[in-house]
């Protein structure tokens, strides 16, 4: 299977995936930028967020998501392939789509016309609530840490099941 096209900047479109395909069936479906490392993962990418399966499955139903991440794109695919999660996201987002030079570019919704962005990274989710973008911080996800399951409850009543 292909590896997810890369991002091409503001300026031009981003590409999308032409092997998997999330399920999008409404009109009103939103673009949500979720990161992968102590978000979706721990920090080795070794476990996955408790509840993190089933978030996925119910935001992908009605909303297209994207992995915005500061991991290379061959360790995110990887993680992605390992937990049998990569089929719940549209397109892939990774330092070297974004950030190149490793600059410290933040992850800008308005770039890739998203809406809302799901990160365990403080700076990022101020950076997007600044810019008038939902943006919702979540606990990071470290190795055997306890983990409150409501916290995606909470993500997923806010942002709306349906």
């Amino acid at each position: 299977m292909a590896e997810s096209k890369a991002w091409q900047g503001p300026s031009r479109r981003m590409a999308h995936d032409d092997g998997q395909r999330c399920q999008v069936g409404r009109g009103d479906a939103m673009k949500i930028a979720i990161d992968l490392d102590n978000t979706l993962v721990d920090e080795l990418g070794a476990s996955l967020r408790p509840g993190i399966v089933g978030f996925l499955e119910t935001l992908s139903k009605n909303h297209e998501l994207v992995l915005w991440t500061n991991s290379k794109k061959s360790r995110a695919y990887g993680i992605l392939m390992h937990h049998g999660i990569r089929k719940y996201f549209r397109a892939l987002i990774c330092r070297e789509d974004y950030d190149p030079h490793d600059l410290g570019a933040r992850k800008d919704l308005r770039d890739m016309g998203g809406d809302i962005l799901i990160d365990d990274d403080p700076v990022e989710v101020d950076f997007n609530a600044k810019n008038g973008k939902r943006a919702f911080l979540v606990k990071s996800f470290r190795r055997n840490a306890r983990i409150d399951g409501a916290e995606l409850d909470d993500i997923l009543k806010k942002i709306g099941r349906t």
